[in-house]
């Protein structure tokens, strides 16, 4: 509950790229009001790192990269970037 004279409140620790329903309900001494209801997305925040990332299948002239998708993608997966260094 928040004191009478609230008008906002600031909600933390929320999740990126997740939707919410946020309700709000008036009280005085005779009880509470209907409920006013909203529905809230997070923005977008950067992916975590994909998981099962691997090289096999090396050949004289080729290799295979895998990976699986991030366990926590933050929003929508618009591409990968490879980067690959001659080594020495």
């Amino acid at each position: 509950d928040l004191g009478g004279d609230s008008t906002e409140v600031q909600l933390e620790e929320l999740h990126p790229f997740t939707q919410y329903l946020v309700s709000l309900q008036v009280l005085n001494p005779e009880g509470g009001g209907p409920l006013a209801r909203v529905v809230v997305m997070t923005d977008e925040d950067v992916p975590s790192a994909p998981p099962d990332f691997s090289v096999s299948g090396e050949t004289s002239g080729s290799a295979v990269v895998s990976w699986s998708r991030p366990l926590r993608p933050n929003g929508v997966i618009s591409g990968y970037r490879l980067y690959f260094l001659l080594g020495g």
